[in-house]
């Protein structure tokens, strides 16, 4: 790194230490004891400037005769160089030819002539005893010198000097012990040289000193910043300065100047401005210093860089190999890098980011493709991972070989594999680009569109598409095809993806014939899973799709192509009230091996698991789903999130619910944008805690998807509506969505009652308007539905719709009924809503107090579902009843499920967690899994403090609400509320 100029126009600072040094040395010197002194530093460190200093303050002042040189690069293969450099100014090299000279000058100048004049044998090759004649006749020559007044010579950048320069000094001060001969050697420490060994040697004599340069203290970094900037500096200012110029005069002079032209204030503020302005300032110094290494370390600083961050395990060996360098020089090569700043310490990478761009800048293009090539070509040879050779393939503008699209490919499975599917595709596109072999493209594609599925769908069904009509073999066109229907799902095209696979279908059919190998009936079952998917998506086909279901044997699911099957035949089974457990027995087969069953069978058999109020498999199905999450979320992780937030408000959990259904907005991506299963599960949970505006804010979004011709949502959209609507004060609209969704759920041959509910609401609607002879339709049409489905929750919300429609007794017996029926079901919130209609009811017959006990139970069962609405309509029947204004009697232990207060009972007398497990015969996990859900519910952070929250007594049982129910008693709530959400479980 040039640092001539700080010597001529920069104070000396921070070297009073160091020049007192010298000055001691030159008056030993001067008095006959020679002595040598090395000043070491790395570059920059203001050597160039103490040596200067030295020369014009210490040496003149003492009379002496100062030779002086700085040594060249270039110059240190040539021989004697810096001697002839050093006598240049002395103007001694024609002595022999003054006859007044005196006989030992004469006889020295002649003898030294070889070095003193540029001469083919100067240097290593000149002969043992020429070589030394020359050192003696140079002696000779500094020892006339010293008979008349002492010598100093002066010798900046010793670590380039030429080794017979450095030999004639190191003979000199052997023979000089009591000559007034002061040798002073400049030596920067970041840059080793071929004479290294011999400056070791010399140092180690006992005249020899040496003196190392530190850097800068913050008094000399404020005092320079004071010359240069003239301002009134902040300690912190140049504190930052301090630290980016690590005290290197020569880098804090580039840093002040280059903050000077930018204008940054001096105050503390600047901190961030000095750090940025100087970080390039360092770097453009290294860049100066690199350029002048050899050209073996310039060569492994362009290997590292063309590494590009993968050095950390590639050897020597392999390195050099790269950078065309031996080995055993790549070791110091690196070391040298370090020293300059260029590699940080004890690494590989570069110390600042322009350097790597600087040193491949300087590479010829062609070149810079060459290496590059060889790069990947040395990392796959030593078996890296494909994706590090990927990155380095990425950067070629041609694939040649073919290799390295099969690394290409490789490497963006293993993206794939752990979810960074933009990464993928980016190896896909391009081993598609740039691969040769045609054979091996439409299997590019279909990778290509399982990375593009989640983000971009529709672009995914393009390369899918371009696959199938680039692939010949039936089979192979069967099996892109199915991807294409399960991609169709995504993007909303299923009309689409319904052709596309039943062409493909009957293709094979045709083909495999009436026996066909076990291998094709597999295949045709998973093809006839996709097509039934397809098919039941859309409104226009979900009536074939329920036809060819009610005529096909279900299989045995044994295999993966069966259980997809099985999961799409016990939805659409569920949608028509095929009986119950023949429905559960299909999905749970669906489901009995979850990681071999595709996504969307999986759903399927989730969804009808929830209708059939078989919570825990559907949790179970769901939680496996949503647990798979990666770099982005999938459509499907999305779909699942929704059904689990479903889940939550089909038990009464509302809370639960809401943080679910958040989870599932917040993580669907871009692609996954034409599902409206997230917004429409979020309305119906904000309706049902009194806040239609935010429902409605989210129904609006869906209105631009326009889902009405997908089967499974627009019913839930117009039931979400009508829910808005009426807590928002507004019957008529109310009614008239779920009118609609009645009406939607016939057109698509829904007779399930459970699936949108749409009656009993309807029922409530029209008895707050009066209209008790429409209402009483519903009603009979909702039970006639009900007995189809005869599950408790079905039967229960029948018997509520019934009374609703009914009036004095009848709709007390009705309503008691239906509180019963409901008290066995998971369906709490319907239960809330049975026991405060039970309540109204008994108040409208004059029992005040039976009606507060159904209210009060009705309140504290929607307070702990987090029903708002539902606590307002029955507060206000409550307080009519002459219920007491009082807070809810339920504590937040009370929302404990019954296997998390026994765990908690336990864990507050001290027990572990595997004391625990052991006491209630239940894995270590689960009992991780309940207080996880315990801390959450109770609002605290560790087990002590369950003690100061937990009554005494035992943990009461969560039964059925019974009919003896006291007003003042809090009441039972089944286990179901509270499934635990996915957040807890992890």
């Amino acid at each position: 790194m040039p640092d001539k100029s700080v010597a001529s126009d920069w104070p000396l600072l921070g070297r009073s230490t160091e020049l007192s040094r010298l000055s001691e040395c030159a008056k030993a010197a001067h008095a006959g004891h020679s002595r040598l002194v090395v000043v070491r530093g790395p570059a920059g460190v203001g050597r160039t400037s103490l040596l200067a200093a030295v020369r014009r303050d210490v040496l003149r002042h003492d009379e002496f005769l100062v030779l002086h040189a700085s040594c060249a690069e270039t110059e240190r293969e040539t021989g004697y160089a810096a001697v002839r450099a050093l006598f240049a100014l002395a103007e001694v090299a024609d002595a022999a030819d003054d006859v007044t000279a005196r006989h030992r000058a004469q006889v020295g100048a002649t003898w030294a002539r070889e070095a003193l004049t540029v001469s083919r044998s100067a240097g290593s090759d000149m002969p043992r005893l020429l070589h030394y004649q020359v050192l003696y006749g140079l002696f000779w020559l500094a020892a006339e010198v010293m008979t008349d007044q002492p010598l100093a010579i002066v010798l900046d950048d010793a670590q380039w000097c030429d080794e017979p320069s450095l030999r004639w000094l190191e003979f000199l001060l052997r023979r000089a012990d009591r000559l007034p001969l002061l040798v002073v050697l400049g030596q920067r420490t970041d840059t080793p040289g071929p004479v290294q060994g011999i400056l070791a040697a010399m140092v180690a004599e006992p005249r020899a000193e040496t003196v190392d340069l530190p850097p800068l203290g913050h008094a000399d970094v404020a005092e320079l910043a004071g010359i240069v900037l003239d301002d009134r500096l902040d300690p912190l200012f140049v504190r930052s300065c301090a630290d980016v110029s690590r005290g290197n005069p020569l880098l804090l002079r580039r840093l002040l100047e280059e903050l000077a032209r930018s204008g940054v204030s001096t105050d503390a503020a600047a901190a961030d401005a000095v750090a940025r302005v100087g970080g390039a300032v360092v770097a453009e110094s290294a860049l100066d210093r690199l350029v002048e290494q050899s050209e073996s370390v310039r060569a492994v600083a362009t290997a590292v860089a063309l590494l590009d961050g993968t050095t950390a395990d590639v050897g020597p060996h392999s390195l050099g190999e790269l950078a065309g360098v031996p080995s055993r020089q790549v070791t110091e090569a690196l070391d040298a890098l370090r020293r300059i700043d260029v590699l940080r310490p004890d690494s590989l990478v570069f110390a600042h980011d322009s350097l790597f761009a600087s040193v491949i800048g300087r590479i010829r293009g062609e070149e810079v493709e060459r290496l590059r090539s060889k790069v990947a070509r040395l990392l796959n040879d030593a078996g890296w991972p494909a994706e590090d050779i990927a990155r380095h393939l990425m950067l070629l503008s041609d694939l040649p070989e073919s290799w390295m699209v099969g690394v290409l490919v490789e490497a963006a499975a293993g993206a794939q594999q752990r979810g960074a599917h933009t990464v993928a595709v980016d190896y896909l596109r391009r081993a598609i680009e740039l691969g040769r072999d045609e054979a091996a493209r439409p299997h590019i594609r279909v990778d290509l569109a399982r990375s593009l599925g989640e983000s971009d769908p529709v672009a995914a069904l393009e390369q899918l598409g371009i696959a199938i009509s680039e692939t010949a073999d039936p089979r192979t066109r069967t099996v892109i095809a199915a991807k294409f229907g399960l991609t169709s799902l995504i993007a909303r095209r299923a009309l689409e993806g319904a052709r596309v696979v039943g062409g493909a279908l009957d293709e094979l059919t045709l083909l495999v014939g009436d026996r066909p190998s076990p291998a094709d009936r597999e295949l045709l079952a998973t093809a006839e899973g996709v097509l039934l998917a397809t098919s039941a998506e859309e409104r226009s086909t979900v009536g074939l799709a329920r036809a060819k279901v009610r005529g096909m044997t279900p299989p045995s699911g044994h295999s993966p192509g069966e259980r997809q099957t099985l999961g799409l035949m016990s939805a659409l089974a569920a949608d028509e009230c095929v009986p119950v457990a023949r429905v559960v027995d299909w999905a749970s087969r669906a489901t009995r091996v979850l990681p071999d069953t595709g996504d969307w069978a999986i759903l399927n058999a989730a969804r009808a698991l929830r209708l059939a109020d078989e919570v825990d498999a559907s949790h179970t199905a769901y939680r496996w789903l949503a647990d798979r999450g990666g770099e982005q979320a999938s459509a499907t992780h999305v779909l699942a999130l929704s059904g689990r937030a479903h889940l939550h408000y089909w038990v009464g959990d509302l809370h639960a619910a809401a943080a679910e259904g958040d989870r599932a907005l917040a993580e669907r991506g871009p692609g996954q944008a034409r599902t409206s299963m997230p917004e429409i599960v979020r309305a119906l949970t904000h309706a049902a805690q009194d806040e239609p505006g935010q429902a409605e804010h989210l129904l609006d979004l869906v209105d631009r998807s326009r889902p009405e011709d997908v089967v499974g949502e627009w019913p839930l959209y117009l039931l979400a509506r009508g829910h808005a609507r009426w807590v928002a004060g507004d019957p008529d609209a109310a009614l008239r969505h779920l009118l609609a969704c009645g009406r939607g759920l016939a057109e698509r041959a829904v007779t399930n009652p459970v699936v949108a509910s749409w009656w009993v609401d309807a029922t409530y609607v029209l008895t707050s308007m009066g209209r008790t002879a429409e209402a009483h339709r519903v009603a009979e049409e909702g039970q006639d539905l009900a007995r189809l489905w005869p599950t408790p929750r079905a039967i229960g919300i029948g018997l509520l719709s019934e009374g609703i429609a009914s009036a004095g007794t009848r709709a007390v017996d009705l309503l008691g009924e239906a509180v019963h029926v409901l008290s066995t079901s998971p369906a709490q919130l319907e239960l809330a809503h049975a026991e405060r209609r039970l309540g109204a009811a008994l108040l409208r017959l004059g029992d005040a107090g039976a009606a507060r006990k159904h209210l009060r139970v009705a309140m504290d069962l929607a307070t702990l579902c987090g029903a708002s609405a539902l606590v307002r309509t029955a507060g206000r029947l409550h307080a009519a009843a002459g219920g007491r204004r009082r807070q809810s009697g339920r504590s937040a232990v009370d929302n404990l499920t019954e296997a998390e207060r026994r765990v908690a009972d336990i864990a507050a007398r001290g027990s572990s967690n595997k004391e625990i497990a052991e006491a209630l015969f239940v894995t270590v996990r689960t009992v991780e899994m309940h207080l996880t859900n315990i801390y959450r519910k109770l609002g605290v952070s560790r087990r002590s403090a369950l003690v100061e929250i937990l009554p005494s007594g035992p943990a009461r049982h969560r039964g059925p609400v019974s009919a003896d129910h006291d007003d003042d008693r809090p009441p039972r709530r089944a286990a179901y509320v509270g499934v635990p959400t996915l957040a807890e479980e992890d």
